[in-house]
């Protein structure tokens, strides 16, 4: 007698994480790689479908988050900012400040060669002499510090340029004044 006909025997079905894994192989990337590709993938969709709010109240509550989440990140760039400006701000304002404080010894000591130096002509002493040479070297030394900084616009740099031409032309007429007053010649009385 013959044996009956066999039943065919039938996969095992699998449950499906999600309608996508259905998907043929075939369609996209080849093989295995492709399929766990695309199954991450679908992974991805199914999740993000899951977290979008489905009710009124719920894109409500969304919307309101995400702006909540806009303003804070709006406050911490405009913060970080502020505080930048702040830093170059103190910056310029030191070195104006460092600008101003040169300028006020220029002055001081320009003012204090030309006081020695019509005391010295008015007496004649070499104690005078001395002390104008040191007011002026002061000066000197004070205008190439001037000169040096960088926050010194043209016109400025020409305006102490000058101020050096004012320096040696009262320099050599002192000294001028001191020859004469050595060969007796030209003594105050």
């Amino acid at each position: 007698m013959p044996a009956p006909p066999r039943a065919p025997v039938r996969a095992p079905v699998r449950a499906l994480a999600t309608p996508h894994d259905a998907v043929p192989a075939h369609r996209g990337v080849r093989g295995a790689r492709g399929r766990l590709f695309q199954t991450a993938v679908h992974r991805v969709r199914d999740a993000a479908a899951a977290l979008r709010p489905r009710t009124i109240g719920g894109r409500l509550r969304a919307g309101f988050g995400a702006t909540l989440v806009l303003l804070a990140t709006a406050g911490g760039v405009g913060i970080a900012a502020l505080a930048t400006a702040n830093q170059r701000n103190a910056a310029a304002l030191a070195a104006l400040h460092a600008q101003a404080e040169t300028a006020d010894r220029l002055g001081a000591a320009l003012v204090g060669a030309v006081l020695a130096g019509a005391r010295h002509a008015q007496t004649g002493r070499d104690a005078d002499a001395d002390h104008q040479a040191r007011q002026l070297r002061e000066s000197a030394a004070v205008r190439t510090e001037a000169l040096a900084r960088p926050t010194l616009d043209a016109r400025e740099r020409a305006e102490l340029v000058a101020v050096g031409a004012l320096e040696a032309t009262l320099e050599a007429a002192l000294a001028a004044r001191r020859r004469a007053a050595a060969d007796g010649a030209g003594r105050p009385t």
